[in-house]
């Protein structure tokens, strides 16, 4: 009897301990991932604290919250005052960095295309800040100071952006505000550009303001005066038509092709003149 009691009471305490060591071990864990993650925090606190006071910004999971500089465009950096006296290479300019490459590039190959087919020069500037002017007199002193579009023509047009004031500029010159009104400019710039720039997109809003300038200059933008909006009630048979001959008839669509129109010179412009003409905007 002695035997089996001695046996019962040591598979008990077996059986006792196969239930407490697997708790004890588990809450020995728990312990030790909380004690690290209070050590992680406390240096967190104590990084952000050293970055703080030492001017640089603080860290927000492992990257760098943008600076005070940063989030307004670089604006402590770029200087609008220089931006007057530049001899400006290219059609794009992008000094509030809101443009990728890929961007770029393909808003500069739009307007050389344009400039090289019908001679007007189109220049496009991204400021992170007007610092301080008005948004038409900086535009105009712009257009004039940089001599944007031929001296003879004065088929210039300036579209500028500020970042920081939201606001938006369509400068016309003297000899393409009969095509590119006041009214129509400023259609594109609440009807094409705003909506992206008030979503975010930035990019997408400088790329539609030059598509919209692009199609006036070509006769491709119809206006509404009694709407104040561009006209989208196009006919569908045209296009109905050409879908017929894609499909029906593959052989015809090589005659459609298009042909890449030769770049013009991208360093400089002519010397145009401005009076006023344009319209503005913001979002």
């Amino acid at each position: 009897m002695r035997l089996v009691a001695n046996k019962t009471f040591i598979f008990l305490w077996l059986s006792l301990l196969l239930l407490l060591v697997p708790n004890l071990i588990l809450h020995a864990s728990v312990n030790k991932t909380q004690e690290s993650r209070q050590s992680q925090l406390s240096l967190g606190n104590n990084q952000t604290t050293d970055s703080s006071s030492s001017g640089n910004p603080p860290q927000i999971g492992g990257i760098s919250a943008p600076s005070q500089a940063q989030a307004s465009g670089g604006g402590e950096r770029f200087r609008i005052s220089k931006l007057l006296a530049q001899t400006p290479k290219g059609a794009v300019h992008d000094f509030a960095k809101v443009l990728s490459i890929r961007d770029e590039k393909a808003i500069e190959e739009k307007l050389r295309s344009h400039r090289a087919s019908t001679s007007n020069e189109i220049a496009v500037v991204v400021i992170p800040s007007l610092q301080g002017r008005q948004l038409e007199q900086f535009s105009i002193r712009l257009a004039r100071s940089w001599g944007i579009g031929k001296k003879a023509e004065n088929n210039g047009i300036l579209l500028l952006v500020a970042m920081r004031e939201r606001k938006i500029r369509i400068e016309v010159g003297y000899g393409l505000e009969a095509i590119l009104t006041d009214a129509i400019a400023g259609s594109i710039i609440r009807n094409e550009m705003t909506p992206h720039f008030r979503r975010g997109y930035s990019n997408r809003g400088v790329n539609a303001g030059v598509t919209a300038i692009i199609d006036v200059l070509g006769g491709d933008y119809e206006y509404d005066p009694k709407s104040g909006n561009r006209k989208t009630n196009e006919p569908v048979w045209p296009w109905l038509f050409f879908a017929f001959i894609w499909i029906f008839v593959p052989m015809v669509g090589p005659a459609f092709g298009f042909r890449g129109s030769g770049g013009g010179s991208g360093a400089g412009f002519g010397g145009g003149g401005f009076g006023g003409g344009g319209a503005s905007g913001g979002w």
